[in-house]
């Protein structure tokens, strides 16, 4: 596909690195000559220098024969005017990242209005995702599949599990043959395992089974943490924002820090049942004193990468149950991992992943095998988790698995047929309207016909 990136920053990079791999003709737009030359030395693709909502500049960008412009600059009426201009110029699709709260209703309705195909607040994403998070607080990452009916969660296996030093089928396949180890991160690297995976204390376990499976497993492992009601939040940014919105409804108390006075007044005249605390994002005493040791989760949501890093550090020192921290540099977010800082989120990244998806959803429509419903990242994007409804063009329709090719560090984890969840063995096989969940290392699987070889 030819795809134009307007806005090279932290979200424009996100977005570039998640394409890149897919072998997409990409050309990135930014009016600040540095960030297009780097982008061009990273990724060796084309570049424009120059106003993004501008006719000139995205002509010469070629978004006049772009399947897909996306407006990704840090201010909102920018990324309006370029996906306005670049449908009038002839681009097929547009994405545009809305930034600013206060503008997201609006967003809608524009998008609506000028047949914008694809709004994205990564702010919303990133709230979302930590909520999810709270839900489940003894889960690093929470994922939902099968219109909710599956879920795939990240835990890390402790030293003295039973399943430490033992082949997944030899013990926690046979324990558990209702939850699928999808994939295994260890020493920073994604494993995409097979039953003789011999596990390791300290392995960052990929489950996925039903939503009741997943409590009853994490129950019986003795992974299972109890509820959270306590939530303190540093900073009070949109993510913040939209955040306590969601734990609020979902009975939790919040206790949101924010320096900022008037930020502050907001807060509390739209989260009423919220404490709103001003002060600084670096003053640990402060939050001491405004119970983060009593707190059940802390969440860093300042717009500070190593602030955001240095509280979460704090927090898992005095004990604090969840921390989640979150992190909007891309390749910092890459390293996160090998901290012992609890739950790590990028607003840029599931922002990039959810444009992601809707490229694929585009390609996987070509493929005729399939649809994609959902996907998600596993170590940043070093792993990809796929939802596909299989239709009657998929090529290898009711054959065993253990007849098929599978591509490498490509795992099929999980199918779902008429609502009934299958883990698959060799003898079971892929059928028309079935749900399937791929697990790949692969950047290059649109659809369900490129699973196999």
């Amino acid at each position: 596909m030819r795809i134009v990136v307007i806005g090279c920053d932290k979200i424009g990079s996100a977005v570039v690195e998640q394409l890149i791999g897919d072998e997409h003709s990409i050309c990135v737009v930014d009016i600040d000559a540095g960030r297009v030359k780097r982008a061009f030395d990273k990724y060796e693709i084309t570049g424009v220098v120059g106003n993004g909502a501008s006719y000139d500049v995205q002509k010469r960008a070629g978004v006049d024969k772009a399947d897909l412009v996306i407006a990704s600059t840090n201010i909102d009426e920018v990324n309006i005017l370029c996906c306005m201009v670049a449908k009038d110029l002839g681009a097929q699709h547009t994405v545009i990242i809305n930034n600013n709260e206060r503008y997201y209703d609006q967003i809608e309705h524009l998008r609506e209005r000028f047949n914008m195909n694809l709004s994205v607040s990564p702010e919303k994403e990133a709230a979302s995702e930590v909520a999810r998070m709270l839900r489940f607080p003894s889960a690093l990452q929470v994922e939902l599949f099968a219109d909710g009916k599956m879920e795939l969660i990240d835990v890390i296996l402790p030293e003295n599990s039973e399943f430490v030093g033992c082949s997944i089928a030899s013990k926690h396949g046979k324990a558990y043959p209702d939850v699928q180890i999808c994939a295994v991160e260890r020493d920073g690297e994604i494993i995409i395992p097979t039953g003789n995976l011999v596990l390791e204390p300290g392995d960052r376990l990929s489950i996925a089974s039903t939503v009741t499976g997943i409590v009853k497993y994490l129950k019986s492992t003795g992974m299972y943490q109890t509820r959270i009601k306590r939530v303190m939040i540093l900073g009070g940014g949109n993510s913040s924002y939209y955040l306590a919105k969601q734990i609020l409804a979902a009975g939790m108390s919040v206790t949101i820090i924010e320096n900022d006075f008037e930020r502050c007044r907001y807060l509390s005249e739209q989260l009423p049942k919220a404490m709103i605390i001003r002060g600084s994002d670096d003053d640990y005493e402060l939050m001491r004193n405004e119970g983060l040791t009593e707190s059940d989760a802390f969440v860093a949501f300042t717009t500070n990468n190593e602030k955001n890093i240095i509280a979460g550090l704090y927090a898992v020192n005095k004990n604090v149950p969840k921390v989640i921290v979150s992190v909007d540099e891309y390749n910092l977010f890459s390293v996160m991992g090998e901290l012992d800082i609890g739950s790590v989120v990028s607003q840029n990244v599931l922002a990039a992943t959810r444009i992601l998806h809707f490229v694929k959803g585009l390609q996987s429509a070509k493929d005729l095998g399939s649809k994609l419903n959902a996907i998600f990242t596993l170590g940043g994007s070093d792993a990809y988790v796929l939802e596909f409804t299989v239709n009657e063009m998929f090529s290898a329709s009711n054959m065993p698995i253990k007849d098929l090719k599978i591509k490498p560090d490509t795992l099929i984890a999980m199918i779902i047929r008429n609502g009934k969840t299958i883990i698959p063995r060799g003898n079971d096989y892929i059928a028309d309207g079935d749900k399937v969940i791929v697990v790949t290392k692969q950047k290059d699987v649109d659809g369900i016909n490129e699973v196999v070889e």
